[in-house]
This record gives C-alpha cells, structure tokens and sequence, in this order.
C-alpha cells in the first residue's frame, strides 16, 4: 500500500480501497420486507380545536408518534472502506506531530519520527570587542543540544524508555516516506537501505523516564554532526528517532535544535542560536488490514467507511403502526421527528486503539461513482466525539449519529433546478488524519449491526363530533 498522497488536496487519496461491495443506486424498500421491530411512544392528546364551515363542529386529531428500528439490510447497501486520505505531515490533533514506538501491543507497532532542520544561522548580532553593536555572519559552530517534547497523556510506556538519535544516509521525502521507501512518489521510487529508515548512523541514546524528565528529552550533539544536519547541500541530511524499548508508543508534540556559535567579532563570546525545522513526519509498520465488513474512521492516513442510504418510502407495518394510521402509509418527510444511525464500537484493529479523541461527522457523496476520489458535500449533522475508552478490548458501546435532515432531504422532492439529494454518505474524522489510532464499529455481519432509527408523528384525522 503506497503512502504517497496529494499535498494540495488532502481529501484526495491516492491508495487503494478495501471494499465490500460497490454502492447501488437507492432503492425502495418492499413494505411486505420491512420486519423491524418497533416501540409505540404513545398517542398524543388533542391540544387544540381546528374550527371547519359545519357550523362551528370541530375535527380533533391525535397525532400517532412510533419509534421503528430498521436492521441494516433494510436501510443500507454498497459498504465500502477507503483509505489513505490526508497526509501524515497534516498531522496536527491535540498538538501531536509525529510517533516514535517499538513492538507496541498486539501488531506490534514500529514508528519512527524523521527531522529536517534548516541550514545554519547566517549571523548574529553581539557585541564585538569595542562594546559596539555588530552582526557578525562569521560563526565558528561549537556543538548545540536538541530537544524533544513529548505528549506523556498520548504516550504508553512502563517506565524507563530508550529514545535513540541517528543521521540518516538516503535521501528522502517527509511527503511520501514510508517503512519501506524513502520517496515513493510518481516517477520516483528510492528505497531505504533497510526497512524503517535503515541503515542510520548512531548519534546517542537517551534513557527518557516520564516520572523524572515529564516532558522533554534532550540530547547534546557535537559540532560535527550540527554540520551533518544543517548542511542545505546534502538531500540525505536529517535526524531520526527511534526507540528500542519493547511495548513503548511515544507521542512527540515538537522538537527544536539549538547550536552554539563563537563570532569572530568577539571570540571570548559564545551564542546560542536555534536553527529552524523544515520537515517532520514519520513512518510506521505495519498498516492495518481491512476485513470485509470493516466500518472504519481515522488513522493516518485515514479512512472513510461509505454505504448508500434506501430509506423505504412507503410502510406496510409495524401492526401498532398499521392500527393507529392505516396501511400502507406513504413517509411524508413531515413525518420524520428524529433519524439516527446506531452503531456499535468494536476493539480497534493491532496497535491502532486512539489516544484521543476523534470526532466522526457524516457528509453525502456527490458523485459515488468516482468513490475513492469522489467530492464530498456540506455536512448535515453534528459530530460525534469518540472517546479511546470505547474502542478497548471488548467494545459494545452503542452510538448515535443523528441524520434527520439528510433522511427528510431524501424523502423530499427537489425544488426546480436543485440535485436530488444523495443518497451515498461516507462516515469519517473531522480532521484527517487526526489520530494514528482509528475508531472501529461493529459491520453488518456482526452481533451488533448498524440500525436506522426513525421516530415518526402522524397527523391522523378523526370523523365529525
């Protein structure tokens, strides 16, 4: 699976899609297949009097109100997951840039962060040896320190972790660097040395405890390898971090290098100076793998999971429903109070449980037959937050994504010169990529399938009095 994506639109994948089955346009549910259970919530009371020309005699009504729950085979086809939207280098949710792990949990994580600093300071301003305010551009580098911040609430580690510094020999791109290539691009492809930026010259390995160091890490470097890392000329140059501590996943928030410069204007004075970042990203194996029937949102690169809304249009049942208004009834957007989708959370996929939260929204597909490309449209409900607690070792938390307007749009005619409304939507995170770990839900094959809840009032109209 290439990790080359397109930096001008970060919505544009440009990998491969796992898919269950290809959407279909919408369909019309036969009433007679509609065995969904339902729950009555009560017939509302006249509340008010509507006066008619029968000399004053009045017509009550009694709205109907009933909830129905449809299974998924009955409100949904064409389930499709699509990955590698977004750019690891976009990785900006809660302030985390990058990863650096070794052997974490069940897939057994590997993540490396990989550094580009800019060239050195051209000059600084001192005071030369007459007290006078110079810049001096001349600069003898004495050696500097780099340092790492780190996310601890984002991090997992049992204690001591060994957090290791290397050069890097090949050269390499931070927009399509994989565990495998170090540029994989079109027209370009150049491999690592060795898998996971291998093979790099060691630099130090500092022991990073959370419980003594909180949040940072530093190293101190000589004035040979500051050449090594800000030399413009070299397009191998960079840093790259790893860890060689089993069970480890370190969230890194930034890092930031500072040299020390002696100025021939006064060679008795010593500068520090911070040389400026030019890339940051990192690379990690293994990708998760899909299973048919996956419903996925986020990682990094992301993924969206699709399906094509088939909203019956007309209702031959449930018997409460029947009794109350007669059948079958024809669904009048009017009667739609309330439109959810139900969806059941399921323990992430290896090593990919989310550190933080990930917001879910749900968008229409404009034009599904350019899925995994296709353009997305305005959004039509709220975003449901995911906490990381729901995607743990068992799951089974039932989750609510409303969809009112968008089932109303579909049971609604479009005004002249207007689209009709989509009926493909795509789940995914409001940001992508907003997490390494990505959240997952039960499929339609599983003990908890996805559901469409409706709760419907019908207007029902009673003879004269």
């Amino acid at each position: 699976m290439t990790e080359d994506r397109d930096a001008t639109n970060p919505r544009r994948p440009t990998k491969g899609a796992e898919t269950v089955d290809s959407p279909h346009p919408r369909r019309v549910m036969s009433p007679h297949r509609a065995m969904f259970p339902v729950l009555v919530l009560g017939v509302l009371g006249c509340q008010n009097e509507t006066p008619t020309d029968f000399g004053g005699d009045l017509v009550p009504t009694t709205p109907t109100t009933v909830e129905i729950d449809f299974d998924y085979q009955d409100f949904a086809t064409g389930l499709a997951l699509y990955g590698g939207y977004g750019n690891k280098n976009a990785f900006r949710f809660g302030g985390v840039l990058s990863y650096v792990a070794h052997d974490f949990e069940a897939a057994a994580l590997n993540a490396r962060t990989l550094i580009r600093f800019g060239g050195p300071p051209r000059g600084v301003v001192v005071q030369d040896t007459t007290g006078a305010t110079v810049t001096d551009s001349t600069l003898t580098f004495l050696g500097g320190s780099m340092l790492v911040i780190v996310d601890t609430l984002q991090s997992t580690v049992s204690g001591a972790t060994e957090i290791e510094f290397a050069s890097l020999r090949t050269r390499w791109s931070s927009t399509s660097a994989g565990w495998t290539l170090a540029i994989d691009s079109v027209g370009e492809s150049v491999p690592w040395g060795g898998p996971g930026a291998d093979p790099a010259d060691p630099v130090a390995v500092v022991t990073w405890d959370p419980a003594q160091a909180l949040d940072t890490i530093r190293v101190t470097i000589d004035s040979a390898t500051v050449a090594r890392w800000t030399d413009t000329t070299d397009l191998t140059r960079g840093v790259r971090l790893s860890s060689g501590t089993s069970g480890s996943l370190v969230a890194v928030r930034g890092v930031a290098l500072s040299v020390r410069a002696r100025p021939a204007s006064n060679p008795d004075t010593v500068v520090a100076v911070a040389v400026g970042l030019e890339d940051q990203t990192f690379i990690y194996d293994p990708q998760p793998q899909p299973r048919p029937g996956d419903i996925w949102v986020g990682g990094a690169p992301a993924w969206r999971t699709v399906f094509t809304m088939s909203v019956p249009e007309t209702l031959d049942g449930p018997p409460e429903l029947c009794a109350a208004v007669g059948c079958p009834l024809t669904l009048d957007p009017d009667f739609v109070t309330s439109a959810t989708i139900l969806l059941n959370t399921a323990p992430s996929p290896g090593s990919f449980q989310p550190t933080d939260t990930i917001t879910m929204i749900a968008l229409p597909v404009l034009a599904p037959e350019r899925l995994p490309k296709s353009p997305l449209g305005a959004g039509f409900t709220d975003g449901v937050r995911l906490l990381p607690s729901y995607f743990g070792a068992t799951g089974g938390i039932e989750l609510r994504l409303p969809i009112t307007e968008h089932v109303k749009a579909l049971l609604s005619e479009p005004a002249d010169g207007e689209a009709a409304t989509s009926p493909t939507i795509a789940l995914l995170a409001l940001s992508e990529p907003s997490s390494l770990g990505l959240a997952a839900f039960a499929g339609p094959d599983g003990d908890t399938p996805p559901r469409l809840r409706l709760v419907l009032t019908i207007p029902q109209t009673v003879g004269l009095r």
